[in-house]
């Protein structure tokens, strides 16, 4: 069955449920085959869906999470970097949210990045129009926020910052960002038009790839440029904060994204 797009087929679904611990309120993992554009390969595109999404006929923002190197679809639902950052499931943590802080979730995409050509074409062209066709999306900058660990955060931000027409929030866990330099121009150029873009930055100060610094310098250039940040320091390593960090951008991003 093609959609609209053409390009895009829904070859095949998935659905798994993952229960929070407690069993008292459930989100929804859906799982798709979406093709590169023109090419024959296919990635694996991992939604999850609140616990009310199917109870009404309500829409929904999306918040886009990208992995880093070595990472996948999965990353965020369990399957970790060869065993480092399981905790960090999204499914479960927003489950918890949702039942200690009553918030309303968005809809939050996991798409696997590992594409043959350029993972921006197709996070763009091809993921983000099959999401808002597929599901009661809120298809405006204002209710879609991209965020994402490592190499993940460091394309959240340049995508965030190179089309502010897509996204009104990010953010960035442990971004890879090794100097400020790489993105001087793209803050300096972005203003207020088509809106405001909302930051949220977290680094751990044991960062054993030399981010820390970088991630201070770079808030230190988002708020000189009158940029809205939140910034998160902790004594955390790459990986070891980040599933409690993402609890506390996913409870903003909750918060933000309008509805």
């Amino acid at each position: 069955m093609k959609t609209k797009f053409g390009n895009i087929v829904w070859a095949s679904i998935a659905m798994l449920m993952l229960a929070s611990p407690n069993g008292v309120c459930q989100g929804e993992v859906r799982h798709y085959q979406l093709p590169e554009g023109k090419r024959t390969s296919v990635k694996t595109l991992s939604v999850y869906l609140p616990e009310d999404y199917n109870k009404s006929d309500a829409r929904y923002p999306v918040v886009y999470l990208l992995h880093g190197v070595g990472g996948n679809n999965m990353t965020f639902l369990g399957g970790g970097y060869v065993g480092l950052m399981s905790n960090a499931n999204i499914s479960v943590i927003a489950d918890e949210l949702r039942q200690k802080k009553h918030l309303d979730l968005p809809i939050v995409v996991c798409p696997d990045l590992n594409t043959t050509g350029s993972y921006t074409v197709y996070l763009l062209r091809n993921v983000i129009p099959f999401v808002d066709a597929t599901f009661r999306t809120i298809p405006s900058r204002e209710s879609r926020a991209i965020a994402g660990h490592s190499a993940g955060g460091y394309r959240a931000l340049s995508l965030a910052l190179e089309h502010p027409e897509l996204f009104g929030i990010v953010g960035g866990l442990c971004p890879y960002t090794t100097t400020v330099t790489q993105f001087e121009g793209l803050v300096r150029e972005r203003n207020q038009e088509p809106g405001p873009i909302l930051f949220w930055l977290y680094v751990g100060r044991r960062d054993p790839y030399g981010i820390a610094q970088p991630t201070r310098d770079l808030v230190e250039l988002l708020k000189t440029n009158n940029l809205s940040t939140t910034y998160i320091e902790d004594d955390g390593n790459h990986e070891s904060e980040v599933a409690m960090r993402l609890g506390e951008l996913l409870e903003y991003l909750s918060q933000w994204l309008k509805r």
